[in-house]
């Protein structure tokens, strides 16, 4: 992927405890992303990384989950777990 990691991308990450782990962006600076998965690291406490420790896996399309997290509205955690775990078995299908 050659575009900047946004908000609603899909990572993975390279480093800690969590490494090899899927994760949805919440926000994203030059240097930070803060990430949730719904289960470990949900949206009323994201995961902040590096975003050299991350990698952009898949750039979704989820228009209304991005313009909710830009407005400041929390999604559920459990259907952050289920968009997340869908676009995995998507990717492995492929």
């Amino acid at each position: 992927m050659n575009r900047p990691i946004q908000v609603g991308d899909l990572v993975i990450s390279l480093t800690g405890r969590d490494k090899d782990k899927c994760f949805l962006v919440i926000e994203s600076s030059k240097t930070r992303v803060k990430i949730v998965d719904g289960k470990t690291h949900k949206q009323n406490s994201p995961k902040t990384k590096n975003i050299k420790h991350v990698k952009q896996i898949l750039t979704t399309d989820l228009n209304e989950f991005v313009e909710n997290i830009k407005q400041g509205k929390l999604v559920s955690n459990r259907k952050v777990y289920k968009l997340i775990n869908a676009k995995k078995q998507k990717l492995q299908e492929d």
